[in-house]
Formats: structure tokens, sequence, C-alpha cells
């Protein structure tokens, strides 16, 4: 009799802590028999319905979902056909708070192949779906940035590619503007010609320099205000047409005047056309040299150059290459650099580039501005 009193004693403590247990857990957990109506309920659902757990006892399933009833009641089907269940559904915070994430599990109780009910598990996963919302924002972050990177890096190829040709169409027409405009063609109707191809190839340089804005505003993460970067372009390129006169500004004989004793200038391009129609068009005031790489360039250091113009981009020596060793062999002459750009850097010539004492023109010129860029170059 002693054993089975203490029996009796040790298993009604033992379902006493487990209620106790089952009461404190954070999961809704409760019993429906199959009529539907509670037979148990922990302390969580005072939490997630507003409902104190004694007051759930006898109520209708029904009476505690409202509206989540009839979302609910193919899974409530299922359990009384003594099939487990488990899905996800959110649940109204009954003081008006935002709704919460679950997982409900249903499982079944069967006795002698007969459903008298059902367990319910119900767990809150709000921030393990919060955190999977961030984690799909990150990635979708991430395929949008790898994208307007791969944008950019084609925006940067495409713009430093047509830089170079509409260099030389703006060099070979502005050079025979001042042909026309000094005498030497006397034909109104060309210059027209020349001046209106002048006006349309100025735009395309405004669009393509827009673009570089693009890939530069890309790289620092503020492209929210370059939606509208080509109409922009275009709508200005076209409001200069109204307010300016046709063709480039007129400018002195090939800007002689600047110096008092030609001067001696290197040209370092990989591209011949660039340096054929620089040597034509500054050829009035310099003693021109070219050189299409930079290992050829370094092999004219013997001679003395007042000024070195050096495309920054080249495939076999970089400009930024071509510095470094000028600057070991002839440091003074580095000093004499001007840099030509089409837009497109790579990371070490974006390094390079952030030392404000270079001088820096972009293709395609703006020969006023490359002319006086030279100058100043020994003549502070």
């Amino acid at each position: 009799m002693r054993d089975g009193a203490l029996g009796g004693a040790d298993r009604e403590r033992e379902t006493s802590l487990v209620l106790a247990l089952v009461d404190n857990l954070p999961e809704m957990v409760a019993y429906w028999d199959a009529d539907q109506r509670c037979r148990f309920a922990n302390r969580a659902y005072e939490t997630w319905f507003g409902v104190r757990p004694e007051n759930l006892i006898g109520r209708q399933l029904r009476e505690l979902l409202g509206s989540l009833y009839d979302l609910n009641l193919p899974f409530i089907e299922g359990a009384l056909r003594g099939e487990e269940q488990q899905f996800e559904r959110e649940i109204p915070d009954p003081k008006g708070g935002p709704a919460r994430a679950s997982l409900a599990h249903y499982v079944p109780d069967v006795v002698a192949g007969e459903v008298r009910g059902f367990c319910v598990v119900v767990t809150d996963i709000t921030q393990r779906k919060r955190a999977d919302a961030a984690k799909l924002a990150l990635e979708r972050q991430s395929r949008d940035a790898a994208r307007l990177s791969g944008m950019a890096a084609l925006a940067a190829g495409v713009g430093h590619e047509l830089n170079n040709p509409l260099a030389v169409v703006l060099a070979s027409i502005e050079h025979a503007l001042e042909n026309v405009r000094h005498g030497q063609l006397k034909d109104e109707a060309t210059q027209k010609a020349l001046g209106a191809a002048w006006d349309s190839a100025t735009r395309m340089r405004d669009i393509v320099r827009s673009v570089t804005s693009l890939t530069e505003a890309i790289a620092t993460d503020a492209v929210s205000d370059k939606v509208d970067w080509v109409e922009s372009a275009e709508a200005e390129a076209t409001r200069h047409d109204a307010t300016r006169s046709v063709g480039p500004p007129r400018r002195d004989a090939d800007a002689t005047h600047l110096f008092s004793a030609r001067r001696h200038l290197l040209i370092v391009d990989d591209e011949p056309a660039i340096t054929s129609v620089l040597e034509r068009v500054l050829g009035g005031a310099y003693s021109v040299t070219c050189a299409n790489r930079g290992r050829d360039a370094l092999e004219l250091l013997d001679r003395e150059f007042d000024v070195v113009l050096c495309d920054l981009m080249m495939p076999d020596m970089s400009g930024v290459d071509l510095h470094a060793a000028v600057s070991e062999r002839r440091p003074e002459l580095a000093e004499r650099f001007v840099f030509m750009t089409g837009g497109a850097f790579s990371n070490r010539a974006r390094e390079f580039l952030a030392n404000g004492s270079l001088r820096v023109v972009e293709k395609p010129f703006d020969f006023d501005l490359l002319l006086r860029t030279l100058a100043k170059v020994g003549n502070p």
C-alpha cells in the first residue's frame, strides 16, 4: 500500500511539473476534442488571443479563431481524419499591434483507430520571417548592385570607345572650320555644314559625358537622381543650340599668342587617329612628336619635351605606368604631364587621379581648354 501511495504521489508531482512546464512555454499548446471543444490550453493563449486559458475550457474552436476559423478549417478537418497538419498563419494582435507570424502543428489523438481530438502547438516565427525577409532583401540588393555594376562597366566601356572617335570627329571639324575662317577655303555652304556637324557632335559628347557621370554615380551608390540623365543631356544640348553660334568658338591662329617660343610636345595615345588629329590641330603651336605605345614613349626620353600629353588608359603600358617610369628616369619631365581620359578608369587609375595636382583633360576635347592647359605647363 505504501509503495502504491508513493507511486501515486510521484505521478501527481510529475503531472503537476509537466503542466507547469507546458503552461510557461512561449508556444501555444492546447487540446481540442472531436467536437472541437477545448479541453486544455496553456497561458500563451492569453498573450496571443487575449483569452485566459481557464476561460477557454469547453469553448468551441470557432469562437476562439473567429475570422481565422474558415482559413484553418481544412487543416482542422485533416487532423480530425487522423492526418497530421502543419501550416503557417498570421495571427492578429489582440491589442492592435503588428500581426504575428506563426507555425501551427496539429497532431491527431488516435486511440484504437478512433480520432478523439487533436493537440495544437503554435510557434511564433515572426523573427525568423523578418530575418528571412531581410536576407531576401539583401540578396535582391546584391543582385541589383551587381546588375548596376555591370551596367556601369558597360557604359564606361562604351563611353570610352565612343570618346576616341568622337574626339577625332570634333577635332577634324574644328580644324576644317579654322581653315575656312582663315580664308583657306572660302565656302559659306561648307562652313554651315561643318558648323551643323560640330553642333551634333558636341551634343553626342554631352550625352557620352552624362553616361560617364552615371557610371560614377553608380560607383558611389548615388543613382537616385540619375534616372533622366539622357533626357537632361539632350535638353541641355538643345538649349545651347538656341544660344550659341554655329560651330566651335573662334580661336586665334593656333593659339601661338600663348607662347613666346615654339615648344616641343610629346603626344602619347594608343589610337593613331587621335595622335594624328592632335598633331594637325596642335602643330601650329607646337613642335609635335607622337607615340602610340607607352613603351615607344620611353624610348624618346633622351629628347627634351616641354609638355607630355598622355592618354591615361592604354593597353600595353598605361599612362599611370608611363608616368611612374618617367618619374624614376626624368622626374622633371614627369611634372610636365597632361593626361587625356575618355572616361573608363581602372581602380588604379581612379586612385591615381585622386591626386588633385594632376592636369587632366577629357575626350572629346574642348580645344580652347586643352590649349590653355598645355600652355600652363612650365608657365604658371
